[in-house]
């Protein structure tokens, strides 16, 4: 729809122009005067007027018509821009805001300003008329307009005015609060403050017309303001003492900003409060631990809390208020032992948790200090089962057994009745309810907990009833909290030493058994600190045995059992120690054997320092090679090489080299080290880079009519691929992949066989295919050292023989092998001799394990060692595994 004009500056209707119009007959002019004279005479004097020509007084009307046009035209055009003048003065005036409009220069007023303006406008327009009869007829016509513009300038001037004095007023208030808030804690400067807003407020609603009742309700308004500004500065600064002001000083303020200012106030100052109120609230309501008779039993038997459930915010069904800093107190056993089922049962309904080494690693985990091993091994035979068989917790045979147990091991002794665990057990199940708990002189409600409590401390005696008793209980968690910074403070020692136990058999600042009292109380301090000591034990016999031999630790645990007698306990509990390190030290060696025969002297062994040192590498690798039979022997590991960090740093190196360079280095590496060491080095660098690990094992390794190494050959492939110089078919269902792995379908032992075989394919194609060869059966070849069918299998052949050469190493060299090796194997469900496996290898069903070694299947099994593991024939390097 179309827009309608607005205008910023005042506009003049086209009623204000002049209606009349230069010689019209209702506005005669000069001229029109004069020409009715001439033709009174002309009447008087007939004779002279006819004898003037008609020609010459045509001639006559034709001028003075002209010069009538020309007189009102150039008064229209005066009198546009008269109203155009006046237009732009009255949007000049209409840009003068506040005070700039009141304060004119020279004490002038606005109308009069403006008028002056307009006037001197107007005289300028006259300067461009001609004659006198234009500047009479323009001033005749333009005298009216002045007086709109003054009416304008009035208006403007009352508005602007009214505007003025409201902004003053609101800086006023707004200076006020400000001054207010600079000093919020002076009551004699805020009650100045309040009666100079008072002085202010009523005479600014005198002045606007307004009456005491107004001017008493807006100064209620104010004074709201006022004090939110205080407060708000206040709690800043001290909460508690604005909060104590506010109470004095509530009933002044109005409801609604009295509730918003309580509530701020106190969020701020409730912290405050809790901490003038810890010593009140720790003093008061306690219950006692127990009766003086059981001052000397365990923390869980004193608190009838036998699980030892840690106290927390939501209180159990039966808990009572105690002294205790962080385990809950309950007003019977029957109610801690119902306590101990419901965890149980969230263990095991909400988290899946339902065997004995599942729920005691959360429920007593090893970052506390506690021997999980040991709790899981006392709990599972006390239940006659494994760790990791599953329970069922709703079986209240099944809980009572567990809950037993559990007690024992947390408090040393179980000294319930049956009736006592029975009646525990089937409330935490819902099938019974809980025993009422035998009056022992407990307060129902300490006074901590009742919210009309006095405590002696006004301003918190001041509070409504629920705001101090949320004080109460900040108050009783910052002591909670304090205590446990205290536990949080020796723990991160205790874990510091028992890093340092463990790595080097001794600590720098271990903390001492009475740090562990003050933090932890009498008797868990004790069992904590004993924990710790265990820790010290076990990193003392770490250090001693970790350079050991496998077969002498065995010796070493036999001869440590223990047998009954006097001090079997601690004979018990040190051989348990050694138990722990000797796992952990066989566990450790298995995953890095090098790391530790490098800190052990006898194996003469130095670390790789610097890779890019052709001589020093090889010379290490040779010292390598020749330790590196007996360190798997001793630690009844794999052969192994490098020690882990030196295999990420080997393959971190390999990274800088350009191709022919990393070919040319693991050459080096299989050259020295042979088939085993390359294996291991390949295993170590497979989870940081795949293609390393594979070049590794192809290496050395020579293609038939082909003089390029294998390895690089398949580096060269891989960089081929990844430069985009080798287009591969990469459809999933018939591409090159697809096509590779059809090959290879059956070959292999292990799904990780077959992938990185597959990989090795794929990589040499990639060489093959840069070189313009799309032989996919060429390049699985020289991945696999060559395929045949032998005895109807599909195996890969040691690397470069020919189909014959292996039917020749089966009936005789390999055979001949086996049967030197002598011993018993297990075929399916019988024995076999070493000769007699050894006579059906020409026969035999062979499945590729790994680079020219097999797994001989029988039936749907493998033939295996006389300890159950897989029997695995190399054919072609002489030893039997």
């Amino acid at each position: 729809m179309p827009r309608v004009p607005t205008y910023d500056a005042p506009q003049v209707a086209a009623t204000e122009l002049p209606g009349a119009r230069i010689g019209s007959a209702a506005s005669p002019s000069l001229f029109n005067a004069g020409t009715q004279g001439a033709g009174t005479a002309l009447r008087i004097n007939a004779g002279v007027a006819e004898g003037v020509s008609r020609l010459g007084k045509s001639a006559f009307d034709i001028g003075l018509a002209l010069q009538q046009r020309e007189n009102q035209t150039r008064v229209d055009d005066a009198l546009n821009q008269a109203v155009q003048a006046r237009t732009a003065l009255a949007g000049e005036m209409s840009q003068l805001r506040g005070k700039q409009a009141l304060d004119r220069p020279h004490g002038a007023s606005l109308a009069g300003e403006y008028a002056d303006k307009y006037r001197t406008a107007l005289a300028d327009i006259e300067k461009g008329f001609t004659t006198d009869v234009q500047v009479r007829e323009f001033r005749k016509m333009s005298g009216g307009l002045i007086a709109p513009l003054v009416s304008q300038a009035m208006a403007h001037l009352l508005r602007e005015g009214e505007a003025y004095r409201q902004d003053t007023y609101k800086a006023t208030l707004i200076t006020a609060l400000d001054q207010i808030g600079a000093a919020p804690a002076d009551d004699e400067a805020f009650g100045e403050a309040l009666h100079a807003l008072h002085a202010t407020v009523t005479s600014r609603t005198m002045e606007t017309g307004g009456d005491e009742k107004i001017a008493a309700a807006e100064f209620r308004q104010v004074a709201d303001d006022a004090f939110y500004a205080r407060y708000k500065a206040w709690q800043q600064i001290d909460p508690a003492a604005a909060l104590a002001s506010f109470q004095r000083d509530s009933s002044h303020i109005g409801p609604l900003m009295r509730d918003r200012i309580g509530d701020d106030l106190f969020q701020q100052a409730a912290p405050q409060l809790a901490a003038r109120a810890a010593s009140w609230v720790m003093g008061q309501g306690m219950a006692p631990a127990a009766d003086s008779g059981q001052a000397s039993e365990p923390r869980g038997v004193r608190n009838n809390n036998p699980g030892n459930i840690i106290r927390t915010a939501t209180p159990w069904q039966g808990e009572t208020p105690s002294d205790d800093p962080r385990y809950a107190t309950f007003a019977s056993p029957e109610a801690g032992i119902r306590a101990l089922g419901k965890n149980l049962l969230t263990y095991q309904d909400a988290y899946g948790i339902n065997t004995v080494s599942g729920i005691v690693a959360r429920w007593a985990p090893a970052t506390d200090g506690n021997n999980v091993g040991s709790y899981i091994a006392t709990v599972s035979k006390a239940l006659g089962i494994k760790p990791d068989d599953t329970l069922d917790l709703h079986d209240s045979d099944t809980m009572g057994k567990l809950v037993q147990a559990m007690i024992r091991v947390e408090n040393g002794k179980q000294p319930y009745s049956d009736a006592q665990i029975n009646a525990g057990v089937n409330a935490a199940l819902g099938k019974a309810a809980l025993p009422d708990a035998p009056a022992q002189g407990r307060p129902d409600r300490p006074a901590w907990r009742d919210p009309d409590a006095q405590t002696g401390i006004g301003v918190i005696d001041n509070l409504p009833p629920n705001q101090r008793l949320r004080v109460f209980q900040i108050a009783r968690e910052q002591a909670n909290q304090a205590a446990a910074q205290l536990r949080d403070g020796l723990q991160a020692r205790v874990q510091d030493s028992s890093a340092e136990y463990m790595a080097r058999g001794m600590a720098t600042n271990p903390p001492k058994e009475s740090e562990f009292i003050q933090a932890y109380g009498q008797v868990d301090g004790v069992r904590r600190y004993r924990a710790m000591q265990d820790v010290a034990t076990m990193g003392a016999e770490l250090q001693r045995i970790k350079a050991t031999p496998d077969a002498d630790l065995d010796k070493m645990l036999i001869d440590t059992k223990p047998e009954a007698g006097e001090g079997f306990a601690n004979r018990q509990r040190y051989y348990e120690l050694l138990q722990d390190a000797v796992t952990r030290t066989k566990e450790a060696r298995a995953k890095d054997p090098i790391a530790y025969a490098l800190a052990n002297g006898q194996y003469d062994l130095q670390p790789f320092t610097a890779f890019q040192n052709d001589a020093a590498f090889a010379q290490e690798l040779a010292t390598r090679t020749r330790g590196m039979t007996r360190i798997a022997d001793d630690y009844g590991t794999r052969p192994a090489l490098f020690a882990q960090v030196e295999a990420d740093a080997f393959g971190a190196y390999l990274g800088t080299l350009q191709t022919p360079d990393k070919a040319r280095v693991l050459g080096m590496v299989g050259e020295i080290a042979g088939p085993a060491g390359v294996q291991s080095i390949s295993a170590q660098l497979k989870d940081k880079d795949s293609s390393l690990a594979i070049a590794a094992t192809l290496v050395g390794k020579h293609a038939p009519d082909m003089g390029t190494d294998a390895g690089l050959l398949y580096l060269q492939g891989k960089e081929a691929i990844a430069e985009k110089r080798a287009k591969i078919n990469e459809a999933a269902e018939y591409g090159t992949k697809a096509e590779i792995n059809t090959a290879l379908i059956g070959v292999y032992q292990t799904p990780q066989g077959r992938n990185a075989a597959a990989e090795a394919a794929y990589g040499i194609y990639g060489a093959l295919k840069a070189q313009g060869n799309d032989d996919v059966d060429r390049a699985v070849q020289i991945a696999t050292g060559g395929l045949m069918t032998f005895n109807g299998r599909r195996i890969a052949k040691p690397y470069g023989w020919s189909d014959g050469q292996f039917r020749d190493a089966m009936r005789n060299a390999a055979a001949e092998s086996v049967k030197e090796a002598g011993g018993e194997f297990i075929a399916g469900n019988a024995k076999v001799s070493a000769a007699d496996l050894a006579k059906s290898l020409s026969g035999a069903r062979l499945q590729t394990y790994g680079q020219g070694t097999y797994l001989i299947l029988v039936g749907n099994d493998v033939v295996r060692t006389r300890d159950g593991a897989p029997f695995v024939l190399p054919v072609g390097d002489g030893h039997v595994r």
